[in-house]
Formats: C-alpha cells, sequence, structure tokens
C-alpha cells in the first residue's frame, strides 16, 4: 500500500482532522508504510446522510474510484450497504517492471516470476481508497470508534458482510446487529492483530502463502494476549 493520507469530508473541520489523525497514528501502529508529510490525499472518507446518493454520483462522474470490477458486478458495487463502507483502488506491481499497473477490466497486468512455488514476483497495493459513512447509522457513536472503523477499512480491504463476524471487530460494533462487537470502542484485539500480520508480511508471496503467514502472525499474537 501507499502510504495512507487520508482526507474526511462532511463533519465538523475539528472532527475531520481527528478522523484523519486517528488514521496515520494507527497506521504507524500496525506498520503500515508512512512518508510525511501527506502531500497528496489517496484515501477519501465521505460523510452523509445520503450515502446512495452519493455513491451513484461517484459511478456517473468517477467510476474509477470504485476499483477493478466487470461491468456486470456494477449494480451489486454500487448499492450501499453501511453503515460504512469501502471502495478500493489497486494496482499490480512485477519484479521486471518500474512502475505498478492500475488494474482495469482491458490493462494487462505485469508478469512475475515463473516457476516458484513461493513467490509471484508481483505485488498488489491499494492506489486510493473511498469510504462512505453513513451518518443516519452511526448517529450516538463516539467519533473514536467510527474513527477506528474507518482506519481498519482504510488500512486492509474487508468485505461486506450480512453476518457478524466470528471474531469480535470494530467493524461490526458501528453496526446495531451485531451484540459481540458492541462494546467496542476501537480496534478489537483480532483487528491489530490482523493489521500487523498483513503489513509484516512479504507482499510476493502466492496469495495463499501470505494468508498462511498472515494466520499464523494471528494467531501467535492472540495468544500471546491470553
Amino acid at each position: 500500500m501507499k502510504p495512507p493520507c487520508p482526507r474526511v469530508l462532511g463533519l465538523p473541520a475539528a472532527f475531520n482532522g481527528a478522523v484523519e489523525a486517528r488514521i496515520r497514528r494507527i497506521a504507524g501502529e500496525v506498520g503500515a508504510p508512512r512518508a510525511p508529510p501527506c502531500r497528496a490525499s489517496n484515501v477519501f472518507v465521505l460523510v452523509t446522510d445520503q450515502p446512495q446518493q452519493l455513491l451513484d454520483a461517484v459511478d456517473r462522474k468517477r467510476p474509477r474510484m470504485l476499483g477493478f470490477h466487470y461491468a456486470a458486478q456494477t449494480e451489486r458495487l454500487t448499492t450501499f450497504k453501511g453503515p460504512i463502507q469501502a471502495w478500493y483502488v489497486t494496482a499490480t506491481g512485477g519484479r521486471y517492471q518500474s512502475t505498478a499497473v492500475l488494474d482495469e477490466e482491458f490493462i494487462q497486468t505485469p508478469g512475475g516470476r515463473a516457476g516458484s512455488r513461493l513467490s509471484a514476483g508481483v505485488t498488489s497495493r491499494f492506489e486510493a481508497v473511498l469510504i462512505i459513512v453513513d451518518v443516519t447509522q452511526v448517529a450516538g457513536q463516539p467519533i473514536g470508534k467510527i474513527a477506528e472503523g474507518v482506519a481498519m477499512l482504510s488500512l486492509a480491504r474487508s468485505p461486506v458482510t450480512e453476518k457478524c463476524r466470528e471474531l469480535a471487530t470494530i467493524l461490526d460494533a458501528l453496526r446495531a446487529d451485531c451484540a459481540s462487537s458492541a462494546d467496542l470502542d476501537g480496534l478489537s484485539t483480532a483487528d491489530k492483530a490482523y493489521l500487523v500480520g498483513l503489513y509484516q508480511s512479504d507482499a510476493e508471496l502466492l496469495r495463499s502463502r501470505q494468508k498462511s503467514t498472515v494466520a499464523r502472525s494471528v494467531r501467535r499474537q492472540l495468544e500471546a494476549e491470553r
């Protein structure tokens, strides 16, 4: 991932700044890339009471911000399922290519290392992240809790799910129907462990090996907390 440079819009100025600062702080704590000072924004957090209308406008005017997808996936991708939802613009870099290439339907991605069972020789990263927060669904929640949920989505892709997750997570704490996470005020132990494991892993490993590496790291950290 590029060093996260957040910009928050839709809250009072002091709260916008507080959420931006929280994202940068958590990024530093979990080992995400850092390159202060922040110049060009690449994490856009939009707080609104009309999330579906905003998402429709993004689809019309800035469809690239929805990330890689095929035309048949557009309707599902542009249906807001809040209270907070994120979209990721990704790019792929190859071992023998100096710059990463945006992941788009008709663009060929760089090649990697052939014949290796350990590493693909390619890396994937976030070029930009769009996060929409439905203020009507998070009304009454502490700003710090909202900021931590936004930070989690800024740093790791999390699929939209209608079910509550098995482990307590800040992403479920912002939902009204997930009692197991309701008492969280910030990132859970599992959230932190996942982010640390993710950013400590070798980005060039094959996907299956990278997932197992992250899983082992999370397991070790959770056991150490007991």
